[in-house]
């Protein structure tokens, strides 16, 4: 998770490439054309091709959150009523999607960059004397956590095997994974505020006109799909 290299998606600029991940979630939400969908599944395939990522990656990913998709799915038929076979499994694969898509943003994307989109897409709040840069950090902050966390369950879990602890509990997990994940969060927190003022903020013609090209789409797809 979050692993960098300089491939084609980092080549575009941090707040463009965070409007086009949104840009093109609203399109996949809003989507009610098969075309549609069929268009940004290629694009998603596309971009799985240029990462250069071993798609065991994001199978892992998958696994761990298709039973809580599934769960939803069955609420939400409940609740909703929706019967409708075809519209649930178009609606579970269109999450999916949203989810590779996230996916492959992180993996191509430091948290000094999300920080930086974020913090851009907010500031206009700053108007209403809202602190845009400290809900911008809080947020990378969240992610940094979630990611510390994983990293820590992963690496005390194999440890307390080695040692022949295979209970889950509170004492032989959950405490020590909280304990090294605010640690290390703790270690980050400078890095963080430090490396925003060292983020690659010169927008690139490639990343502009990507980004034309992507509003363009949502608008287009926007008033088929939806007016």
């Amino acid at each position: 998770m979050f692993d960098i290299k300089n491939n084609f998606i980092k080549k575009v600029t941090p707040l463009e490439r965070l409007l086009i991940l949104i840009i093109i979630c609203l399109c996949l939400i809003t989507a009610k054309s098969i075309y549609l969908i069929l268009f940004i599944t290629t694009l998603t395939l596309i971009l799985l091709l240029i990462t250069d990522k071993n798609i065991k990656i994001y199978v892992k990913s998958l696994k761990k959150v298709i039973p809580l998709l599934l769960i939803y799915l069955i609420i939400y038929i409940i609740v909703l009523r929706k019967y409708n076979i075809l519209f649930n499994l178009v609606l579970l694969y269109k999450i999916l999607l949203i989810l590779i898509l996230v996916k492959i943003y992180l993996l191509n994307t430091s948290f000094k960059e999300i920080h930086y989109g974020v913090y851009k897409i907010i500031n206009p709040l700053k108007r209403f004397n809202i602190d845009t840069y400290k809900i911008s950090l809080d947020f990378v902050l969240s992610l940094y956590f979630i990611k510390c966390f994983m990293d820590s369950f992963e690496s005390v879990s194999d440890s307390q095997k080695l040692s022949g602890v295979r209970k889950y509990n509170i004492k032989n997990y959950f405490l020590p994974v909280i304990v090294c994940s605010i640690n290390k969060m703790n270690q980050r927190i400078e890095n963080l505020k430090i490396s925003f003022y060292n983020v690659n903020k010169n927008s690139n013609i490639k990343s502009k006109i990507l980004l034309i090209l992507f509003i363009i789409l949502f608008i287009v797809s926007v008033f088929k799909e939806v007016i």
